[in-house]
């Protein structure tokens, strides 16, 4: 359901910044850090959401499932 969800939709930055702004407690020392992986599937023959894509860490194009982490660090709310 949710990878309909988003394939559906164009999801601008500036769209992604109005959702999350609120959610967290802005601070100057603050950061929000978003990181990919490619999350190696090769052997998968069945996994909706596997994809034949460039992965940095076996420097080709392999079978898998892309993941984006995004973590928000105020270092004064701990």
């Amino acid at each position: 359901m949710l990878k309909r969800y988003l394939a559906g939709d164009q999801i601008t930055p500036h769209q992604v910044w109005e959702n999350m702004k609120g959610q967290g407690v802005q601070c100057a020392i603050g950061y929000i850090i978003f990181d990919d992986t490619v999350v190696d599937k090769n052997y998968s023959y069945q996994i909706e959401w596997v994809r034949r894509q460039y992965s940095g860490n076996a420097q080709g194009v392999i079978k898998g499932m892309g993941v984006v982490t995004c973590v928000y660090d105020n270092p004064a709310t701990d």
